[in-house]
């Protein structure tokens, strides 16, 4: 599963999110793409899933 991958990387936004409180979203965004990412129906170029 591509979630462990994505657990360093979000530790991290969470540690900046202390200086700039806008990662806040980006993290979510993130977070939303690693989910689309997990199942699939992600696809890179694609923009947005249908």
């Amino acid at each position: 599963l591509p979630l462990p991958a994505g657990a360093p990387v979000r530790q991290l936004t969470l540690a900046h999110r202390r200086d700039n409180p806008r990662l806040r979203v980006i993290e979510a965004i993130h977070t939303a793409l690693l989910g689309a990412v997990g199942i699939g129906t992600f696809r890179p170029g694609a923009g947005s899933a249908p």
